[in-house]
Protein backbone atom coordinates (compact mmCIF):
# COMPACT_ATOMS: atom_id res chain seq x y z
CA UNK A 1 0.00 0.00 0.00
CA UNK A 2 2.65 2.27 0.38
CA UNK A 3 4.10 2.23 -2.62
CA UNK A 4 0.89 3.01 -4.15
CA UNK A 5 1.31 6.12 -2.11
CA UNK A 6 4.75 7.27 -2.96
CA UNK A 7 3.55 6.32 -6.53
CA UNK A 8 0.73 8.70 -5.93
CA UNK A 9 2.51 11.69 -4.46
CA UNK A 10 5.57 11.30 -7.13
CA UNK A 11 2.88 11.82 -10.00
CA UNK A 12 1.21 14.92 -8.17
CA UNK A 13 4.67 16.21 -7.83
CA UNK A 14 5.30 15.48 -11.44
CA UNK A 15 1.81 17.11 -12.67
CA UNK A 16 2.29 20.25 -10.16
CA UNK A 17 6.19 20.84 -12.48
CA UNK A 18 4.68 20.03 -15.95
CA UNK A 19 1.36 22.39 -15.32
CA UNK A 20 3.97 24.92 -13.67
CA UNK A 21 6.23 24.92 -16.95
CA UNK A 22 3.28 25.11 -19.03
CA UNK A 23 2.27 28.48 -17.63
CA UNK A 24 5.76 29.54 -17.75
CA UNK A 25 5.53 28.84 -21.05
CA UNK A 26 2.50 30.23 -22.26
CA UNK A 27 3.21 33.95 -19.82
CA UNK A 28 6.71 33.67 -22.14
CA UNK A 29 4.32 33.20 -25.35
CA UNK A 30 1.91 36.31 -24.68
CA UNK A 31 4.87 38.89 -23.96
CA UNK A 32 6.16 37.28 -27.65
CA UNK A 33 3.26 37.96 -28.78
CA UNK A 34 3.06 41.39 -28.57
CA UNK A 35 5.50 41.98 -31.07
CA UNK A 36 5.97 38.70 -32.87
CA UNK A 37 3.45 38.44 -35.40
CA UNK A 38 4.20 34.77 -35.85
CA UNK A 39 4.03 34.45 -31.62
CA UNK A 40 1.07 36.24 -31.94
CA UNK A 41 -0.68 33.81 -34.57
CA UNK A 42 0.51 31.07 -32.09
CA UNK A 43 -1.15 32.56 -29.08
CA UNK A 44 -4.23 32.75 -30.65
CA UNK A 45 -4.02 29.11 -31.62
CA UNK A 46 -3.59 27.97 -28.36
CA UNK A 47 -6.39 29.95 -26.56
CA UNK A 48 -8.34 29.13 -29.34
CA UNK A 49 -8.13 25.22 -28.41
CA UNK A 50 -7.91 26.05 -25.23
CA UNK A 51 -11.50 27.47 -25.31
CA UNK A 52 -12.87 24.73 -27.86
CA UNK A 53 -11.79 22.11 -24.89
CA UNK A 54 -13.24 24.05 -22.25
CA UNK A 55 -16.62 24.24 -24.28
CA UNK A 56 -16.76 20.34 -25.08
CA UNK A 57 -15.96 19.57 -21.43
CA UNK A 58 -18.51 21.97 -20.24
CA UNK A 59 -21.26 20.32 -22.81
CA UNK A 60 -19.94 16.73 -21.52
CA UNK A 61 -20.86 18.14 -18.03
CA UNK A 62 -24.04 19.79 -19.39
CA UNK A 63 -24.90 16.28 -20.77
CA UNK A 64 -23.84 14.19 -17.99
CA UNK A 65 -26.36 16.14 -15.73
CA UNK A 66 -29.57 15.66 -17.83
CA UNK A 67 -28.94 12.04 -17.59
CA UNK A 68 -27.69 11.58 -13.93
CA UNK A 69 -29.48 13.69 -11.08
CA UNK A 70 -27.71 12.67 -8.49
CA UNK A 71 -24.31 14.54 -10.86
CA UNK A 72 -26.63 16.79 -11.47
CA UNK A 73 -27.28 18.14 -7.84
CA UNK A 74 -23.71 17.85 -7.10
CA UNK A 75 -22.73 20.19 -10.33
CA UNK A 76 -25.65 22.67 -8.71
CA UNK A 77 -23.92 22.56 -5.75
CA UNK A 78 -20.17 23.36 -6.91
CA UNK A 79 -21.28 25.92 -8.82
CA UNK A 80 -23.48 27.64 -5.99
CA UNK A 81 -20.22 27.45 -3.92
CA UNK A 82 -18.18 28.54 -6.38
CA UNK A 83 -20.22 31.63 -6.97
CA UNK A 84 -21.61 31.83 -3.59
CA UNK A 85 -25.25 32.10 -5.11
CA UNK A 86 -28.36 30.17 -6.25
CA UNK A 87 -28.65 28.47 -9.20
CA UNK A 88 -32.70 27.65 -9.79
Amino acid sequence: MRKNWQLNVRLQKKAKMRNERASERRAELKKRAETDPEAAAKYEAMKAKERANMNRRNAEKRARAAVDSEYAAERKAELAERYKKEYA
